[in-house]
């Protein structure tokens, strides 16, 4: 009896981690030949997960994977046995216990692409944006623009809340090959009061 209660809590306390999950970034390696994989959470059920992956190699059904997804306050870890492959979706059942580690980085979170605009302090460059994913404090873009963006910069986002205002810092910037355009990412530095809580309510969900 004591056993069953036991292993119930297990299994509880996994589905509480994992709910907190959904298109959080998420990092794969494979136990078995060390290939290294990268993905978005997308939903999961019991103590199965279901990820979007990106990689050049190919998952396999029957594989084992180490697993971190960056979850709002603490980075998850587990190993997990891939169940299913269907095109980039990939299910795994978790085999081990869920470790809690502190984040290294802030946890992105993947949301429904919007439009902005970074305006360069430094050569006065205005390049198009499109969000791809977001944190507490910066964002993700991508952009079929090659100007050299960096530093310093002004920005004005078009989310589904409303224009989000703010300053912040290009913090890198680089070639896309998957995109075709540039691949960058922007730190926060200053926002007004209106576009902080429109930022809230989309890092929010």
């Amino acid at each position: 009896m004591a056993t069953g209660a036991t292993s119930g809590k297990v299994r509880d306390r996994k589905q509480v981690l994992l709910s907190n999950t959904q298109q959080r970034r998420c990092r794969l390696q494979g136990l078995q030949d060390a290939s290294l994989h990268y993905g978005w959470a997308q939903h999961f059920c019991g103590d199965s997960i279901t990820i979007e992956v990106v990689s050049k190699r190919a998952v396999r059904q029957g594989d084992f994977l180490y697993v971190e997804v960056s979850a709002p306050v603490s980075l998850l870890t587990f190993v997990a046995y891939v169940t299913e492959v269907i095109a980039s979706e990939v299910t795994l059942q978790v085999t081990s216990e869920i470790e809690e580690r502190a984040l290294i980085s802030e946890s992105r979170i993947r949301v429904r692409s919007f439009e902005g605009e970074i305006v360069c302090l430094r050569n006065g460059s205005t390049t198009n944006i499109t969000v791809v994913d977001v944190s507490e404090n910066g964002f993700g873009f991508i952009s079929q623009q090659s100007s050299n963006t960096a530093g310093p910069c002004n920005i004005v986002l078009k989310s589904v809340h409303g224009d989000i205002t703010l300053s912040g810092d290009v913090r890198h910037s680089r070639s896309d090959k998957e995109s075709g355009g540039v691949k960058g990412g922007v730190l926060i530095l200053e926002m007004d009061r209106v576009s902080r809580a429109r930022w809230v309510r989309l890092v929010g969900g």
